[in-house]
């Protein structure tokens, strides 16, 4: 007997936990309920007391009861189940009477607050009675129930209930039954109020941010009832790439037939970027609304496509910004030491912007990197198909491969330069993609510096180079001129466009992928420095050979001029040749004390290190120009590099009675160490050549 009975209770609880397993989604936000349920299932363990004369046969009992319930009303529920009872025998023998009952009837069901219930039910049937032993003996006959309940909902599928009933088996007893169930709920989405539609979801990882105030897709609900919807709520949510799911719309109403169409958002987590190849997710959308003052959910389970977090579409060509990382380990660990190796350099009159570009574009060709052209998703055919996939690479991936197409190669050279504070551009015409970066000067002291400005794109917001960075081998100088050339004829035509990778981070911010750790062995700094002094030569050519040849003509036709001489030597150094143009300051001296050779002589040694030479030279120029503030600036930093205390502190303060302005722009402090008293200048700068 003990057997059977554990064998009924066994598969009970199986047949619950069964039901528990899969909620089929129906939990929502905490404190958020759909309406009440069309299905549930109830298994209730409990005890029962004899009435009356069945006192006096049986003792109190034990019961295991389960119910299935189906509503048809807001308030009227029909249900039908299986009741398994054990009633002790009061004898000396001790036997049971084990009675199998099955039965149906009604529930009257009324919600008194948002989680907690009251009712009242009937239900009549037949039982099975037997009494266990060997050869057991039973029979059949009716029976009857009624009672009332109270339920608690815990989770919108889950409820603990109580319930107390008074119970008559015909032909053998009548008790009093006490039980506490669990009762698990399916929800039917409320078909036939409102409908969802949705043309197919697709996300990009790479704009796994973007999608948090922008939509990555629409849909369409419809109030299939006749009667209004109102308090409608859109929300997305896909367990394998969020955390919380995301309300996409404000409340709405829809009228009867009405249709609206609703944007999707999602906050997806940084996992979603370790998506390398294509997959589908399920995705849950759910729709709350109240209908008939009831609050009900309606859901809709859809596949997601997650591209790859490489994949992009070039509906917008400012998407590409979203690779720009130029806080990634692998691009500042070339570009910083890249542009590292100029620090040793003479300092040169050319734009700083320009020199960083100029090495970073002579290491990337001795690092090996090349033009590969994508035969899969080439750039001059997706760019033109705005619902194509095209596959771009991260900077540390064109490092890794050492290679990459247009884009792929301009998006490498965009992180490069923002990772050393230099902004950048996209420029795409018809077909291709290239880059362009600002210079640091402004457009006045560009259209003094450089010989022309046909190379350059001159707008509001500065100078820009452009640069055709797949013409990687053929030197930084020929790049710029096949970037100038594309952008002249493009922009011609009006067919280019000009996208600063800032702006266009204001609507796609850079992701944080890394993609771990990468081996990079950087070109020979001897050969980087040896090639960026051959396009720099080239550059130099460019810029100053005219001017050169045209100050060496008027020297020639006129050789007593010093300061035409003096002009010559201040462009050689300007562009960084300073033995050369040390030659002409020293060609001049030896027939004449002109302060300007003196005080650029000065400015030579002191860039040099030659700090004691410098100081000579710039006394002398003293004595011809007493009161040149610039030239006591200069001596006023060489007796600090001399380390002469008394001389520095007395050239500040002569400074600052020739120009107290002048002064303001630098600070000198004094300090006592074991060595005696020290001047400090904080301000170092370059120098200030004398025309």
């Amino acid at each position: 007997m003990k057997k059977t009975r554990t064998v009924y209770i066994s598969g009970f609880l199986t047949l619950l936990l069964c039901l528990s397993l899969p909620l089929y989604g129906q939990e929502t936000d905490a404190g958020t309920y759909t309406g009440s349920p069309y299905l549930s299932f109830t298994l209730s363990p409990g005890m029962s007391i004899p009435l009356a004369d069945s006192s006096d046969f049986f003792s109190p009992g034990g019961r295991i009861e389960f119910n299935a319930e189906y509503r048809l009303l807001d308030f009227l529920i029909a249900q039908a189940g299986l009741d398994y009872n054990v009633l002790p025998v009061r004898s000396e023998t001790r036997d049971t009477v084990n009675l199998f009952s099955l039965g149906t009837g009604a529930v009257l069901d009324f919600q008194v607050y948002e989680r907690t219930s009251l009712g009242a039910f009937g239900n009549f049937g037949l039982y099975y009675g037997f009494i266990g032993g060997s050869d057991p003996v039973g029979s059949y006959n009716p029976f009857v129930e009624g009672g009332l309940y109270a339920s608690y909902r815990l989770l919108p599928s889950l409820s603990l209930g109580l319930e107390a009933a008074y119970r008559r088996f015909f032909g053998l007893s009548a008790d009093l039954s006490v039980s506490l169930g669990a009762s698990y709920h399916f929800y039917f989405s409320s078909p036939g109020i409102l409908e969802i539609r949705n043309p197919g979801l697709r996300v990009f990882p790479i704009l796994f941010t973007y999608y948090d105030n922008h939509p990555f897709s629409t849909l369409s609900i419809r109030n299939t009832s006749d009667r209004p919807v109102e308090n409608i709520t859109v929300r997305f949510f896909t367990e394998e790439f969020m955390i919380n799911p995301k309300l996409c719309s404000e409340p709405f109403r829809l009228e009867p037939g009405e249709e609206q169409r609703v944007c999707l958002y999602a906050l997806f987590t940084e996992k979603i970027l370790s998506v390398s190849e294509g997959t589908k997710v399920s995705a849950k959308i759910s729709a709350d609304f109240e209908f008939k003052g009831k609050d009900y959910c309606r859901e809709e389970i859809a596949a997601l496509d997650v591209i790859s977090r490489n994949g992009i579409v070039w509906d917008d060509d400012r998407k590409a910004a979203c690779f720009v990382t130029a806080r990634d380990a692998a691009v500042l660990g070339f570009s910083k030491p890249v542009t590292g190796m100029l620090r040793n350099r003479p300092v040169m009159e050319f734009d700083p912007h320009l020199l960083k570009a100029m090495v970073l574009h002579c290491a990337l060709d001795l690092y090996g990197l090349a033009y590969i052209p994508d035969p899969s998703t080439p750039y001059a055919e997706y760019s033109k198909m705005e619902s194509s996939v095209d596959f771009l690479q991260f900077p540390n991936q064109t490092l890794e491969y050492r290679g990459g197409d247009c884009d792929d190669l301009s998006i490498l050279y965009s992180a490069l330069l923002e990772s050393l504070g230099i902004e950048t551009a996209f420029i795409t015409i018809p077909g291709h993609i290239f880059v362009a970066f600002r210079l640091s000067s402004d457009e006045a002291n560009v259209r003094s510096s450089f010989l022309s400005t046909d190379e350059l794109i001159i707008r509001e917001d500065g100078v820009w180079i452009p640069l055709e960075v797949t013409s990687i081998h053929d030197g930084f100088i020929r790049a710029w001129q096949l970037g100038a050339r594309e952008w002249s004829e493009a922009a011609a035509n009006r067919e280019a466009s000009f996208y600063t990778v800032h702006s266009s981070w204001e609507e796609y911010e850079p992701v944080g992928y890394s993609g771990g750790h990468i081996s990079m062995t950087l070109p020979a700094a001897q050969e980087v420095l040896d090639s960026f002094e051959e396009e720099l030569d080239l550059l130099i050519d460019q810029e100053t050979g005219p001017r050169i040849a045209e100050l060496k003509k008027k020297i020639a036709a006129a050789p007593d001029q010093l300061h035409i001489r003096n002009s010559l030597g201040v462009l050689y150094a300007r562009c960084g040749r300073l033995d050369e143009a040390l030659r002409v300051f020293e060609t001049i001296l030896e027939s004449s004390d002109y302060s300007a050779a003196l005080f650029n002589r000065g400015n030579i040694c002191y860039l040099t290190g030659q700090y004691q030479m410098a100081r000579d030279s710039y006394e002398k120029a003293l004595e011809k120009i007493p009161d040149n503030a610039h030239l006591i600036l200069a001596l006023t930093r060489v007796e600090q590099k001399l380390q002469n205390t008394e001389g520095a502190l007395f050239y500040y303060t002569r400074l600052k009675e020739v120009s107290p302005e002048l002064a303001e722009q630098i600070s000198i402090t004094t300090s006592t160490g074991d060595s005696g008293s020290r001047a400090d200048i904080i301000e170092e700068g370059g120098v200030l050549w004398q025309e």
